[in-house]
């Protein structure tokens, strides 16, 4: 297997942010960075990905993914909306919360 084959099967690109891991730690960049990823991708506002879908694109179990959303609650970096009509959380990433804590 050439490395390209191997890169296309089995590597997922995620963009992780080094100034968001000292503040957020890494599990929680992780997160933030693939919701940041598939924002840019849709321009939707608020996102709606299933907690397996999250673990699939980022590895994160369902607890790390709980333990994640808290962090990025407390700091201001994520907001999310329930519909418990349709079962579905919806996510927005508050990207003037991010820009503020730079350092």
């Amino acid at each position: 297997m050439q490395l390209s084959e191997f890169i296309t099967e089995f590597v997922t690109p995620i963009q992780f942010y080094p100034r968001i891991a000292a503040v957020a730690g890494a599990k929680a960049t992780i997160l933030i960075g693939q919701l940041i990823g598939w924002h840019e991708a849709s321009r939707l506002e608020w996102l709606c990905w299933t907690m397996d879908e999250i673990q699939q694109a980022t590895g994160l179990s369902k607890v790390e993914q709980r333990t994640a959303r808290r962090k990025l609650k407390q700091l201001g970096f994520l907001k999310e909306l329930e519909n418990r009509l349709e079962h579905k959380m919806y996510y927005q990433v508050q990207f003037d919360k991010i820009w503020s804590r730079r350092r």
